[in-house]
């Protein structure tokens, strides 16, 4: 997409690109390893093409969404011994989907609720549109802010130690 709409930013001296990402760019988790690369990617080339097309008047904003209630987890493909018998990975999956189910209940949206409506997601790219200098970054989510600055605070050994003793790995 941004191959076919930069070279006409370029010759107008204007426009914006956002991307979304996700906070799991910036904050891998066990099990999301491959969703994680893919995010870290984006962010990698939001900040690349934020520097090369600033020169010519675009702008490009990386949205980091956390959790949010969408039907992401039932479209989720996993690898084909994914959580089986077979798998080497069984004791992780099956304590990291009890752990999920209870943070993921769509049906608990709320002020305090770990899961958020997506609304939040779409008001905040509107806004973005409609701005004429955003900022480069925009968390949104309440885990997306926690786990970020979580990761940023704690030293990486004891950021690990707290995925073992989450994940009971």
């Amino acid at each position: 997409m941004v191959k076919a709409v930069a070279p006409e930013m370029r010759k107008r001296k204007r426009g914006l690109i956002i991307n979304i990402s996700s906070i799991n760019g910036l904050v891998p988790f066990p099990l999301f390893s491959i969703y994680s690369s893919s995010k870290f990617a984006i962010e990698t080339l939001s900040e690349g093409l934020r520097f090369e097309l600033s020169h010519f008047g675009v702008k490009v904003v990386l949205v980091e969404p956390g959790s949010f209630a969408t039907k992401f987890s039932e479209n989720r493909k996993h690898p084909k011994n994914f959580g089986t018998a077979e798998s080497e990975y069984k004791e992780l999956t099956d304590n990291f989907f009890t752990r999920y189910r209870k943070t993921q209940d769509v049906s608990k949206i709320g002020p305090v609720s770990k899961v958020m409506n997506p609304k939040k997601v779409v008001d905040l790219l509107f806004k973005i549109a409609k701005t004429t200098n955003p900022k480069p970054r925009y968390k949104v989510g309440y885990d997306a802010f926690f786990f970020y600055y979580l990761n940023k605070l704690v030293p990486w050994w004891l950021w690990e130690k707290l995925l073992h003793k989450a994940y009971k790995w």
